[in-house]
């Protein structure tokens, strides 16, 4: 786990929702994550947060679903490991709910969530 965060950032937003996202957006990333590959979180001065992990690529057409509710990946593995699909589509509404932005990304066994959160000025 690598971890680079901005010191003295203050993010708009309601601090215990912006928690909760984050600590899911992890948790997401740890669920997923290849046996023995790496995680980074790093929150830059901007206000953008990227979680990556080491991961299986996604294909586009199912990146494009991820923020739907009920969406469930590999169908056999959620058996598994749980979940009923919730996960990132509350991430997705807690983010609109702050006016900000999430976009994924999959490529070379890597995921990428990027989330643009407003700073307090």
């Amino acid at each position: 786990l690598e971890i680079t965060i901005e010191p003295d950032l203050r993010i708009l937003g309601n601090s215990d929702l912006i928690a909760m996202m984050t600590a899911a957006l992890c948790d997401n990333a740890i669920k997923y994550c290849h046996k023995n590959g790496t995680i980074s979180v790093e929150l830059d001065n901007h206000g953008i947060l990227r979680v990556q992990n080491d991961s299986d690529t996604i294909p586009q057409d199912e990146l494009d679903h991820l923020f739907d509710r009920f969406y469930r990946r590999e169908e056999s593995r959620n058996r598994e490991d749980g979940g009923y699909g919730l996960g990132l589509s509350i991430i997705h509404e807690i983010v609109i709910s702050h006016q900000g932005k999430i976009s994924v990304e999959s490529k070379d066994n890597q995921t990428t969530f990027t989330i643009m959160l407003p700073l307090v000025n």
